[in-house]
């Protein structure tokens, strides 16, 4: 049970971290063709 908790919570830790990853990289191809 708790080994299922930990690979939530991991997957959820990674979920948070993609958000900004993309929205970083989606002004950082903006910031080339303009």
């Amino acid at each position: 049970m708790r080994d299922y908790a930990w690979s939530l919570r991991k997957r959820f830790q990674g979920e948070i971290l993609a958000v900004p990853g993309r929205t970083i990289a989606f002004f950082f191809l903006l910031s080339l063709f303009f």
